[in-house]
């Protein structure tokens, strides 16, 4: 059951800056969605770009670019959205025999038909990013979910006890977030690229986060708690359409148990829409480090964080 809105206070600590301009022109990354933590730099995806924005831990230094797909967008903002890959999500996966020292898989959103891309970005011995990178079709992975729930927009991805999560987002015309469960052992060949058969998620849950002034909470993306469960934050946009962006009302961060139930949920402030989100539990506090999207491609979206009350 959800617990009763609070507000949680953030804190803003940087702003997405980089060294190099993408190929936009823009010298920041505006549109931050999803977050890891590979080799002490957090990795956010520029979903209105072929890149991801790598920026160091602890440091305010300006942050470079990785190109993880070839060609550059149109400049005019509807073609540029009608064409982008819309890399909403990405998380590092353990190793695999494709993968013997694990890799950072990007997913696309699934909200229209080129949004069905991914990519693995090998991870060397060392932890670090090599930059070799691995195409994938996502539509065999996400025909037997849209089979199931209809509309997917994946906004989430990550690995809790040994399976791949994605979190497919709510809007005004479905309020329902939906929870995808699939076995990584059982994604082995997809990984691979050795087999195209649709892989089934071994479960999916409906799951309803709450509402900020009558409009459904949709999440943006999530991400294991250190101490079981995991956490999550979510968007209240005005919109009844998985492509469309509309007013935002309000965002909201919150840990789901063990069990799949909502044990916290708080309304951030200041009123910003975080798109990627990670926890880490220190001294047996809980922080959480997040990013943000604006929609505005004249600003640059900023890495915030919060210490949960609990």
């Amino acid at each position: 059951m959800n617990t009763p809105l609070r507000t949680l206070p953030t804190r803003t600590l940087r702003p997405l800056d980089l060294t190099e301009p993408l190929p936009c022109g823009s010298p920041f990354v505006s549109a931050a969605s999803g977050l890891a933590v590979v080799d002490g730099h957090f990795i956010v995806a520029a979903d209105d770009a072929h890149h991801l924005g790598l920026f160091a831990c602890g440091s305010t230094a300006r942050g470079r670019s990785l190109r993880i797909l070839e060609g550059d967008l149109p400049e005019n903002p509807g073609e540029r959205k009608r064409r982008k890959p819309d890399f909403e999500a990405l998380t590092v996966l353990p190793p695999t025999s494709a993968f013997p020292s694990g890799a950072l898989l990007v997913v696309g959103s699934g909200s229209t038909a080129n949004r069905n891309v991914a990519v693995l970005i090998e991870i060397d011995p060392a932890g670090r990013l090599t930059g070799q990178t691995h195409r994938r079709c996502l539509s065999d992975l996400y025909k037997p979910l849209r089979s199931q729930i209809g509309e997917v927009n994946i906004e989430g991805a990550f690995v809790l006890d040994g399976d791949l999560m994605l979190l497919s987002r709510a809007n005004g015309s479905t309020p329902d977030n939906h929870v995808a469960r699939y076995s990584l052992d059982g994604l082995s060949a997809w990984l691979s690229a050795t087999e195209s058969t649709p892989t089934v998620p071994s479960s999916v849950t409906q799951l309803r986060v709450g509402v900020i002034d009558g409009v459904p909470l949709g999440l943006t993306d999530g991400a294991p708690h250190p101490d079981g469960g995991w956490v999550f934050s979510a968007a209240a946009e005005d919109t009844d359409h998985s492509y469309n962006d509309g007013a935002l009302a309000g965002a909201a961060v919150g840990i789901v148990d063990r069990h799949g139930e909502v044990t916290y949920l708080a309304r951030i402030q200041p009123n910003v829409k975080v798109e990627g989100i990670i926890a880490t539990v220190d001294a047996a506090v809980t922080t959480l480090t997040m990013v943000t999207d604006g929609d505005d491609p004249s600003t640059a979206a900023s890495l915030l964080a919060a210490t949960l009350p609990i």
